[in-house]
């Protein structure tokens, strides 16, 4: 009895579960994915795969369509899935609708709710949404009505039509409100820039476009800034074996960080001021050039020996000493330190500024006493 009983209830189940497929029209060329399709006659659940597909009979049940260009011209009672290049929705829909394609254009109601994800979305306006929209793409155009809830996502939207239920955007560009869309519900929205276009039940939630954070990750981690942070740390560390000598003079002529502040914002001035005015002279252009292949060295040098200039701060928060030895260890991080400030561009552009320009007076300074040396 008990064997009977699971026998029913197995095949009960194997029935409900294949219960779409029965009566299903499935429909494919003789090549899927070179030839095209066109479905006519009055089939109940269809799916049917092809190059090209076009749907021009109505259908009693479900469509599923997979295809590079599809369009679908005939009424459809139930559920449509689609998968394809380029999607034209130009009938009826009796419930949901799932769509995924490249772009897809949307000229009809549907029934329940509309889930798409689209490089390009366009929903025109004598369109109905009857249930709820979850929408994302690149460009969305949504000029139809929703009698739900919307929850949209993309680079580029515009709203140009009434929606009923609560909206959520989420954009990474632009915004825009058109002047005929209406909103029962409230409307929230995140993105870089408020919306172009008011309406008064609006929240705007100022948020950093996911391309701007994900461009400051990679310019921090990507493979490109992670070989500038090796050649960093080679160059410093070459600097170190190389000129040691030269590198003591340099920490140990860091005296006063305002007095060397204000010998580097000095010398940055000189520069800008007097090399023009030399270039300008027949005699003095030679100088001017000779003179302004030093400066701009000395600039490039300074930036380099700012590491150093952090790494002896650091040592000395940390260590307490004031010593003029610098482990290269304590410039390794130093160097770190500045590659994190990638993430923060502004304020990273000023601290390597300020540390150069005090290593440009402290470089500036011990060149000027081991002159006065010799």
């Amino acid at each position: 009895m008990k064997k009977t009983k699971g026998f029913i209830l197995n095949l009960g189940l194997c029935l409900g579960l294949a219960a779409p497929l029965l009566g299903a029209d499935i429909k494919y060329p003789s090549k899927p994915f070179k030839d095209s399709l066109t479905v006519t006659g009055k089939p109940v659940n269809l799916y049917v795969v092809g190059r090209s597909v076009t749907v021009e009979a109505p259908v009693q049940g479900d469509c599923c369509v997979i295809g590079g260009m599809v369009s679908i011209l005939s009424p459809v009672q139930r559920d449509v899935e689609a998968l394809a290049g380029t999607l034209l929705l130009d009938k009826p829909v009796g419930s949901s609708a799932r769509l995924t394609a490249g772009q897809v254009e949307i000229n009809s109601s549907v029934g329940a709710d509309l889930i798409a994800l689209a490089g390009h979305l366009t929903v025109n306006h004598f369109s109905v949404i009857q249930g709820d929209a979850a929408l994302a793409g690149k460009t969305i155009d949504l000029e139809g009505t929703i009698k739900g809830r919307a929850f949209i996502a993309g680079d580029e939207i515009i709203l140009n039509g009434p929606i009923a239920g609560e909206v959520m955007v989420r954009y990474e560009k632009s915004l825009t409100l058109g002047p005929q869309s209406a909103f029962k519900g409230k409307l929230d929205c995140f993105g870089p820039e408020p919306p172009l276009g008011t309406t008064p039940n609006m929240v705007y939630h100022p948020v950093h476009s996911f391309s701007s954070m994900l461009s400051r990750w990679t310019t921090v981690f990507g493979l490109p800034a992670l070989i500038k942070l090796l050649a960093w740390l080679f160059a410093a560390w070459l600097l170190t074996k190389l000129s040691p000598r030269i590198l003591k003079t340099f920490i140990s002529s860091q005296g006063s960080w305002l007095k060397n502040l204000l010998w580097g914002a000095g010398v940055i001035l000189t520069g800008v001021i007097f090399l023009p005015i030399l270039l300008l002279t027949l005699v003095g252009s030679y100088a001017a050039l000779l003179a302004g292949a030093v400066w701009v060295t000395l600039i490039i040098l300074a930036r380099l020996l700012a590491v150093f200039v952090l790494a002896r701060w650091m040592r000395r928060v940390f260590e307490k000493r004031g010593n003029i030895e610098l482990p290269f260890s304590w410039v390794g991080g130093a160097i770190l330190v500045l590659h994190l400030l990638g993430l923060f561009s502004g304020l990273a552009c000023l601290v390597i500024a300020f540390l150069s320009l005090i290593s440009l007076g402290a470089l500036s300074r011990g060149l000027v006493q081991w002159n006065l040396d010799k």
